[in-house]
């Protein structure tokens, strides 16, 4: 398994392009048939501008868009996003500049949310049996994952591995964070093969109380790797933290069999950006009404309790100033 780290990258697309592709190519560049289907991910939690840290630049799916279509002109690209319980994909690809790819690069935007799914078997499944899967994510031979370098509450970081929960076409997905790491460890076994390249936009990243509500951080960073586990270990190490520590990275980690070892890192392997986190005592909290009180959320008869428990939580850490 092979990742890259480009340090430097300056926030114009130039710089981007010319950066994106020298990593591709230390990840041994991109194998692409006439006409092959390809879905991009990009991170479109939020609607605010990629300088905030929180939403993936669109300046680097463009830079991906122009590698690939340079490698082979007829790929089908899909730019893929699904609605959240704040906002629709389509609102996030109008405000973040989305739109303008599907006029430029001839491209199509797709909300997972509106298209047609298949009952898909889950293997081993850890927490899923069976998977609503659109269809437009199995016709595709490759779907990458461009996920914002940043630090998330209930998880410490999220990357491209997180990134995957997306994939879900479910607006209230909120409901399954209880049970991320399994979520994710069968995101992962179900769309494993097809995930041969993730990359990270490091330009703009955020710290502290991430995903949405952290301080930005200048950066400058691109990371890509063949594989989303080996390219988050990296992007762990690189913000400081001990990929182990990872909730959900640890679990498929461990259960995928992957070996941290196995890792050939191109760049600086001792490139550290310390990133601030919360005080520990806000992150269990955070863990705990997540993991643990949001599990009743499922059942009406706990909503009340669930509701009154999460406030009281909240005044406690306001209290605290945590």
């Amino acid at each position: 398994m092979k990742v890259s780290i480009k340090e430097n990258v300056k926030d114009d697309f130039q710089t981007i392009f010319q950066s994106l592709r020298t990593l591709i190519t230390d990840l041994g560049g991109l194998s692409i048939e006439s006409k092959t289907k390809i879905a991009i991910k990009p991170n479109l939690c939020a609607l605010k501008p990629p300088e905030s840290g929180a939403t993936t630049d669109v300046k680097v799916v463009a830079a991906l868009i122009k590698i690939i279509k340079g490698i082979e002109p007829t790929t089908k690209i899909y730019i893929v996003e699904s609605d959240a319980a704040i906002r629709s994909a389509w609102e996030a690809f109008k405000a973040l500049g989305y739109e303008e790819l599907e006029r430029k690069y001839d491209v199509k935007l797709i909300n997972l949310s509106e298209s047609k799914t298949e009952l898909v078997r889950v293997k081993n499944g850890h927490f899923f049996h069976t998977m609503h899967v659109p269809q437009i994510l199995l016709n595709c031979e490759l779907i990458i994952s461009v996920a914002k370098l940043k630090t998330h509450m209930m998880e410490k970081m999220t990357c491209t591995l997180k990134n995957l929960f997306g994939l879900l076409p479910e607006r209230r997905k909120h409901l399954y964070h209880p049970f991320i790491s399994k979520v994710l460890y069968d995101l992962y076994n179900v769309f494993g093969p097809k995930l041969s390249l993730s990359i990270v936009d490091g330009i703009y990243s955020m710290e502290g109380k991430g995903p949405f509500k952290g301080i930005p951080r200048k950066t400058e960073l691109l990371l890509g790797g063949d594989n989303p586990l080996a390219t988050d270990v990296v992007a762990a190490r690189v913000m400081g933290f001990n990929p182990m520590d990872i909730p959900h990275l640890s679990y498929v980690l461990k259960n995928s069999g992957i070996r941290i070892e196995e890792i050939e890192v191109y760049g600086e392997t001792d490139y550290r950006l310390n990133f601030k986190f919360v005080p520990k005592l806000s992150y269990l909290l955070e863990r705990f009404m997540t993991c643990t009180l949001m599990k009743y959320e499922h059942y009406s008869s706990f909503k009340t309790p669930y509701k009154l428990a999460r406030k009281a939580l909240r005044k406690i850490r306001r209290f605290l100033k945590i």
